[in-house]
């Protein structure tokens, strides 16, 4: 049957417009990110009526790469989501007259700490979230440093924000906060939770060496910490689980975590009606580290216990022991796998091993070694495995009792 003039014309600009426009989660964009292809990239088809004006919540590293994740997706995924013919009223229109649907959220503004004195001059510095924030344009504001139960939030935050986003947030944030939200407020949590609720889950994992971890989307509980009800959960393996260390497991769950995120905010709405509650039974503790968490008394732990404890915390607070008659504190980093010796020496004792790289091989109580090719005097400069036993005229015992003042 023959096409009539309109429905011709409008064939070839649908044809114009799917030879211009990319697909949402194109081959190439997949090979240039690391984000997981996940339903978000259906996401545009469910895409609330009006896009949401967010306020973000964070400070660190980790909150710094799931905003920008988030950035990134938008710009990539939606703008290019060609649905109807539409008019100007209805959103934006390409050139040939087609509509594309709107992003989920448009306007973001970032809360984080305030800045803080660093160094021995002390000289203001902003955390990594609000140096993001400031080279991106994005509007930031400063709570108060350590509580929010004082804070009111500035007019024209709002007066514009609907839904809020928390992802490693320092704050607790309190009831008269969340009401200012009438979308409601949610929070990405690197564990699957109940397991792991506090601060440091994802150094838990690392640490207990477990093998799989998670990402879970919660409600924000008023009157808890990481105890909301789960609006989406995604379990995933961890990768090389016995030799992987904090700062990569993070940016792979912040990865992970990102698409999920966006799939729940583009399907709030559904997402909240089949909300699960959390199992108070199946609730463990991820508790925040310490610097007395990096003390090694060498009679007491094995290697793999040095070995997990350093990979989860050691980008965090130095690994510490003793040396000598003199009580010198040593800082030990470049820590190397475990190994069985052909001598087993008292836990403490170490020797100096030149292949592959020079390494001191610190026995501990299973009668294991673990490697260390960094170690630092307090007040010294850092220096190398064989650099340290020159010095000291050989090999020497660490103390299993170290005593820090």
């Amino acid at each position: 049957m023959a096409l009539s003039i309109s429905a011709l014309t409008m064939l070839i600009r649908t044809r114009i417009v799917q030879a211009t426009t990319r697909a949402p989660c194109s081959r190439a964009a997949l090979a240039r990110s690391t984000v997981p292809r996940t339903s978000a990239t259906r996401a545009a088809c469910q895409a609330p009526a009006r896009a949401y004006h967010v306020t973000y919540f964070g400070s660190d590293h980790f909150s710094v790469r799931v905003l920008d994740n988030l950035l990134r997706m938008r710009s990539e995924w939606f703008p290019n989501q060609v649905d109807t013919i539409g008019d100007k009223k209805s959103g934006r229109v390409t050139p040939q007259g087609y509509h594309i649907l709107k992003p989920p959220f448009d306007e973001i503004a970032v809360v984080t700490p305030p800045c803080f004195p660093a160094g021995r001059q002390l000289h203001l510095s902003e955390n990594a979230l609000s140096q993001y924030a400031r080279v991106h344009n994005l509007k930031v504001f400063h709570a108060p440093a350590r509580s929010l139960k004082r804070w009111e939030m500035p007019s024209n935050l709002a007066e514009k924000t609907d839904l809020a986003v928390v992802v490693s947030c320092p704050y607790f944030i309190p009831p008269y906060i969340l009401d200012m939200f009438p979308s409601g407020a949610m929070n990405l949590h690197p564990s699957l939770l109940p397991k792991y609720r506090g601060a440091a889950p994802i150094q838990h994992a690392i640490w207990n060496n477990d093998q799989e971890t998670g990402i879970s989307i919660i409600d924000l509980d008023p009157n808890r910490f990481d105890a909301g009800a789960i609006l989406a959960q995604q379990k995933v393996a961890i990768p090389d689980p016995n030799t992987i260390r904090f700062p990569e497991l993070a940016n792979f769950l912040a990865d992970q975590g990102s698409a999920l995120l966006l799939d729940v905010i583009c399907n709030f709405k559904q997402a909240a009606e089949e909300a699960k509650i959390q199992d108070e039974k199946q609730v463990t503790r991820a508790r925040k580290i310490t610097k007395e968490d990096g003390i090694i008394f060498w009679d007491e732990v094995s290697a793999t216990e040095v070995w997990n404890r350093w990979r989860a915390i050691g980008h965090q607070v130095p690994m510490r022991t003793v040396f000598g008659v003199k009580r010198v504190e040593l800082h030990l980093s470049g820590l190397r796998a475990p190994e069985t010796p052909t001598t087993v020496l008292p836990p403490g004792r170490f020797e100096l091993v030149l292949e592959p790289e020079p390494q001191l091989r610190v026995h501990c109580a299973d009668g294991q070694t673990i490697g260390v090719t960094r170690v630092k005097p307090v007040s010294r400069k850092e220096q190398g495995a064989r650099d340290f036993v020159n010095g000291r005229g050989g090999p020497g015992l660490m103390k299993t009792k170290p005593y820090f003042g």
